[in-house]
């Protein structure tokens, strides 16, 4: 932003925080001094206010562009969901109501009977 400011020319300061709260927001004095390298300063431009707006806009309408997306994105699977839930379940249904064939009335045993019948006869 410093440099747009270069360019087009140094826009009015709103505010000045330099002597606020005993000194405590001055870019020159610690601890606001460590911050100073990260773009802090204690004075308060139309750009720097206009586009600290313009940037929390921007985000929140990228934000709320992600959550609708992921909100589509959620209900499809839900519905996805409840239908292999539904496929399942009909198919539950349907091995529950299937007709079986009669089998013979032959009860063949075990092999330790079946070889102790043999012994009898």
């Amino acid at each position: 932003m410093h440099e747009f400011e270069e360019v087009w020319g140094e826009t009015y300061y709103i505010y000045n925080y330099r002597e606020a709260a005993g000194g405590f927001f001055n870019e020159k004095k610690l601890p606001m001094a460590l911050v100073k390298p990260f773009g802090y300063s204690a004075k308060r431009s139309v750009l720097q206010i206009c586009s600290f707006w313009i940037f929390l806009i921007f985000g929140c309408v990228l934000h709320f562009w992600k959550w609708l997306s992921t909100k589509k994105i959620r209900e499809a699977q839900e519905l996805a969901e409840q239908e292999k839930a539904a496929a399942a379940e009909d198919g539950e249904k349907a091995f529950e109501n299937q007709e079986t064939s009669p089998i013979e009335e032959k009860n063949s045993g075990t092999d330790e009977e079946n070889q102790s019948g043999a012994d009898e006869e």
